[in-house]
């Protein structure tokens, strides 16, 4: 849900609740600002309330540009905090078109 929306500026939340068969009930949470759709902020929870999760802390941040009018280029760092594998960490580069 886009809980402000404005010229340059937005800000996005979201919330999932999990119920599945095979493990105790969780809940996922998170949000997103952006400014001019082309820098971004990312943060959320991921397993909130379950037993002996793994998951937890996840940060981000993106860049977007177009380069043409028909092409844009993107980059995305990504942390995310994971019980046994410690600190999870990523970049990924995209081309869409």
């Amino acid at each position: 849900m886009d809980v402000v929306s404005g010229e340059a500026f937005r800000m996005t939340v979201a919330a999932d609740a999990v119920r599945p068969n095979d493990n105790t009930e969780a809940v996922n949470v998170g949000g997103e600002i952006a400014y001019n759709e082309m820098f971004y902020v990312r943060g959320g929870y991921k397993s909130l309330f379950r037993l002996d999760s793994e998951e937890g802390l996840t940060l981000g941040a993106g860049l977007q540009y177009r380069l043409f009018s028909d092409t844009d280029i993107a980059v995305d760092y990504t942390y995310a905090s994971f019980g046994i594998f410690s600190n999870v960490q990523s970049l990924s580069f995209a081309v869409t078109f």
